[in-house]
């Protein structure tokens, strides 16, 4: 290894960990650059740069979309991935990143730009496992999915700061069959995320976050601006928590008629699997322009924080817009 790939290894080892930059220079690999290098120069030398999660949308290096499958480790860093209305680079048609089989993933300081009518998804994740960290990524008209994750469980899993405008929104953020955490004492964490979906774009059954038969999962200090039909929905899960978030939704023309903020269906309910809707607010104007903020099936006294939540909030639109 050189000096300097010395100096990165250590920089994702600490992204990995989520500990901050200013301990990286303590880690084994970097001391040993440091060594190497000399004691005059700082780890940031060695690094070369540090990719900045404020830089100007789409400014960073672009690549093309491509497919990581089975490769072990995948990572990638201060990119800006555009998606193909074909197949590229073994990426399925409209996909950015198309992960199969990972058992440690960094997807860092990325940003995401999807191709106009595409139906495809930023980030596609499948049958991957271990450690899981995204972070300082943004997307637009992305498609689908700005990320969808299926058959996949991890520990020490998160997924920070995350920012989505625009797209033909199906789910701007899927997790299905079984995708989250391996348990209750380590779930996977979804905080800092703020979801706009376009009125004009979004396809009729479309949401801000689904959890389809998700396990162990914490979503958390989020916001959401006309992201579809749903706000969130569980159908169903086990142990998913909902924290501290805003929703705010005009009627859509291409809503279907049960649009809501929430949609807590009745396998949630009976299963006991939403554990938790604690301090959301929501305004949410279904298609007929009635208010409809939230839909539950079943005894809402067994979700953990229910009386914290308020259906019928005073929320200003233009405060949750989202600059990439």
């Amino acid at each position: 290894m050189t000096d300097r790939e010395l100096a990165q290894q250590a920089w994702r080892e600490f992204q990995m960990a989520d500990r901050p930059w200013s301990q990286v220079a303590n880690y084994p690999p970097a001391r040993l650059a440091r060594t190497r290098w000399g004691k005059g120069k700082k780890l940031l030398d060695m690094v070369g740069s540090v990719p900045s999660p404020t830089a100007s949308f789409g400014s960073r290096p672009q690549v093309a979309a491509f497919r990581s499958y089975y490769a072990g480790d995948f990572s990638i860093d201060n990119k800006t991935i555009v998606g193909s209305n074909s197949e590229w680079n073994g990426a399925e048609s409209g996909r950015g990143l198309e992960i199969s089989g990972s058992s440690r993933t960094v997807i860092s300081n990325c940003d995401f730009v999807g191709v106009p009518g595409s139906i495809g998804t930023g980030i596609y994740m499948d049958d991957c496992s271990g450690t899981l960290l995204i972070q300082n990524c943004r997307f637009f008209n992305v498609g689908w999915n700005a990320l969808q994750i299926n058959h996949s469980t991890f520990t020490g899993g998160r997924i920070q700061n995350i920012k989505v405008k625009g797209g033909r929104n199906e789910d701007i953020i899927n997790l299905f069959g079984g995708s989250g955490g391996v348990s209750a004492a380590d779930p996977l964490i979804i905080e800092d995320f703020f979801l706009e979906g376009d009125p004009a774009k979004c396809r009729i059954s479309g949401s801000g976050l689904m959890f389809e038969a998700a396990q162990h999962v914490i979503a958390r200090n989020f916001t959401m601006l006309n992201p579809g039909q749903v706000g969130f929905g569980v159908h169903p899960g086990t142990n998913i928590r909902v924290m501290d978030g805003t929703i705010y939704s005009q009627a859509y023309k291409l809503a279907a008629a049960g649009d809501t903020g929430a949609d807590l269906g009745d396998p949630a309910i009976t299963a006991g699997s939403l554990t938790e809707v604690a301090r959301v607010k929501s305004k949410w104007f279904a298609i007929n322009g009635s208010e409809n903020p939230v839909w539950v099936a079943g005894n809402a006294n067994n979700i953990t924080g229910w009386d914290t939540n308020n259906w019928s909030a005073s929320i200003d639109p233009a405060a949750l817009a989202v600059v990439l």
